[in-house]
């Protein structure tokens, strides 16, 4: 099958994302690589957690299974997304202990003084690209000033020399990006970002989909 591509490129794609949707497919991707994410999880202490893009919140939901004292904030930009993390929330008796806020975590003027553990999974691209002139993952961290510890995950950018049986999983997931005109990072870029922003990394997975990882970072 070939693409038209003068047909495409008249096509928004950067359009086509639906925040419900892209919740729904997060949580399949959870499904692959969400036992990697809870056994790290119980490996570490927190009580006041944030889960940044929180899609439907079942992540933040069983990061508060783990650790019965714990409370937590899902912060989700888009409104339906949100919608459908509340009422999961509500539905499993969590609501007196998980807030969903719908809102654009690098431009809200709020600051978390309370969150002492913040995680992102699958959108650190999003984050990174967020901006050509300002380092963003500083803003970030900027929200959570008294937040030590970070779990992030993503899919980086693959590395020319990658084996060839990851090729059909990532020239997908690359023109998919590509298409919506969304940035990927290589793994160096995240490392060298990281180190930059203090942030020690404690661990680092390899995670089942191709150039996926999984972040243990520790502020210094």
């Amino acid at each position: 099958m070939f693409i038209n591509y003068s047909i495409a490129d008249q096509l928004s794609f950067k359009n086509l994302r639906k925040g419900q949707f892209v919740a729904e497919g997060s949580d399949l991707a959870n499904r692959l690589i969400g036992g990697h994410i809870i056994q790290l999880m119980k490996t570490i202490s927190y009580k006041r957690i944030a889960d940044i893009g929180c899609g439907n919140g079942n992540r933040l939901i069983n990061f508060c299974e783990i650790s019965p004292n714990s409370k937590g904030i899902g912060i989700e930009i888009d409104s339906n997304a949100s919608i459908l993390a509340t009422k999961n929330v509500k539905n499993k008796g969590f609501h007196d202990r998980i807030v969903i806020s719908t809102e654009d975590i690098l431009r809200t003027q709020k600051v978390y003084q309370d969150i002492d553990t913040v995680t992102c999974f699958m959108m650190l691209h999003d984050i990174f690209g967020a901006s050509k002139e300002e380092n963003m993952l500083s803003v970030l961290l900027k929200k959570f000033p008294k937040a030590r510890q970070f779990i992030f995950a993503d899919t980086a950018l693959s590395n020319p020399n990658s084996n060839y049986s990851d090729r059909v999983f990532t020239s997908g997931f690359e023109l998919a990006h590509s298409m919506q005109e969304q940035k990927l990072f290589l793994l160096e870029e995240y490392l060298n970002e990281f180190k930059a922003c203090n942030l020690h990394l404690e661990k680092h997975i390899n995670l089942p989909i191709p150039n996926t990882h999984l972040f243990f970072l520790v502020r210094n």
